[in-house]
């Protein structure tokens, strides 16, 4: 009697398990799949890993986002003037705990993307081409990042105490309500956490960037048919 009940309890259990398989998100690993941030396919990647080119549940090279693959120790230079409508753009992104440094860390070419802090694959692979972002550390010409998003129209603070140019128009930003379909950051003591409030509110690359999501490529957070996510925070 006890083996039949015991029987019963571990086919109930199986086919718990098996009900799992079918369930978005658990086993498939949700909208990462066969995208470009999917590198489960690449020879390089023995074990196949999917999540752990970016995340490890251990061992990790800093307990934020448990961040796997290794930051750039690239420092970054802009334009002539470095300054955005009188906004410092920042220089030494890998060293703050912004997410801009988490994509440089493949995008600005400098660091294969096998190279990981834990279970790395000693591949010289990085990224080339239009995936480069920064290469050699010259962001010029690029969207600035790292810096405060003049929330409500007023002059902000971000990245410790970058503060918004008085040459920005400030009346050119949405204002409240707070940007739709874009992802605004809250700069809390020196760590970056998702949030809206007015003061110290900036831009990131994942404001206009989901990299789990690439339903709207490249990674977009929303199309940008009729530039749409320009106007998420720019008032033309």
């Amino acid at each position: 009697m006890r083996k039949k009940i015991a029987l019963i309890m571990w086919l109930a259990l199986l086919g718990v398990g098996l009900g799992l398989v079918g369930l978005p998100g658990l086993a498939r690993g949700g909208t990462i799949d066969s995208t470009d941030h999917d590198f489960s396919g690449k020879t390089w990647n023995t074990a196949q890993f999917k999540c752990q080119i970016c995340h490890t549940p251990h061992h990790a090279g800093q307990t934020r986002l448990i961040w796997n693959h290794k930051l750039s120790s690239q420092s970054y230079t802009w334009d002539e003037t470095k300054t955005y409508g009188g906004t410092t753009l920042p220089t030494n992104i890998s060293t703050w705990g912004g997410s801009t440094r988490l994509c440089l860390s493949c995008h600005d070419g400098s660091v294969a993307v096998g190279d990981l802090y834990h279970d790395g694959y000693g591949s010289s692979q990085s990224v080339t081409g239009d995936h480069v972002i920064g290469g050699g550390g010259v962001m010029d010409k690029n969207h600035p990042v790292a810096i405060p998003y003049p929330y409500n129209q007023a002059q902000n603070t971000y990245n410790g105490s970058i503060k918004t140019g008085d040459g920005v128009k400030l009346t050119t930003f949405v204002g409240d309500p707070t940007p739709s379909g874009i992802r605004l950051y809250n700069d809390n003591g020196g760590k970056v956490v998702i949030g809206t409030a007015a003061g110290k509110t900036g831009m990131e690359c994942g404001s206009c960037h989901n990299p789990h999501d690439n339903a709207n490529d490249p990674f977009l957070r929303v199309t940008n048919t009729k530039n749409a996510i320009c106007q998420s925070c720019h008032n033309y």
